[in-house]
């Protein structure tokens, strides 16, 4: 099982620098790459290219989210032309995985995060880590444990997700 080192309470300084955040790590969770105080990421709505952070992250904390960081090591990523390249999550059973993985390690054969993130710490590609809300989900070592799922079950979660909120649009 695939498990995230050391991951310290709190968050970093999110204007500078590059971070992967997994929103709701306990289930499947939701990606988003930050880098410099802007994210990205893409949605069953839609790509989110380059927004404040600022705001997004007090949305997240209203609404109870749990999120891990994970400090990247390098922040020399192009994040707008590599999102840019995707409508929304779900077309094409396309998922926010994607352009994360095609950003940090394209010649992967990972297929979801908990794939990844393995490979991500054996290239050092990962800083550390810090968490918000998952206090009671790290092990005696301040590790965190990353559910297993399938392709199959993301897809579903995000279709589920477009039934849900349909009646929003």
């Amino acid at each position: 099982m695939a498990e995230i080192k050391n991951v310290q309470e709190g968050f970093y300084d999110l204007d500078e620098g590059a971070y992967l955040l997994l929103i709701n790590p306990t289930k499947i969770p939701h990606l988003v790459y930050l880098q410099d105080g802007r994210y990205y990421s893409l949605t069953y709505e839609g790509v989110e290219l380059g927004y404040s952070f600022a705001p997004y992250f007090e949305r997240l904390i209203r609404t109870g989210k749990q999120i891990i960081f994970l400090e990247l090591v390098n922040s020399n990523h192009n994040p707008f032309t590599v999102f840019s390249e995707y409508l929304a999550a779900g077309d094409n059973a396309t998922t926010c995985f994607y352009p994360i993985k095609q950003m940090l390690l394209p010649e992967s054969k990972a297929e979801l995060i908990f794939q990844l993130i393995p490979e991500l710490y054996e290239n050092k590609l990962i800083n550390s880590a810090k968490h918000f809300r998952l206090a009671a989900h790290l092990d005696a070592a301040q590790n965190f444990k990353l559910s297993t799922y399938n392709k199959a079950d993301v897809d579903a979660y995000i279709n589920s997700l477009k039934s849900k909120y349909a009646e929003r649009r």
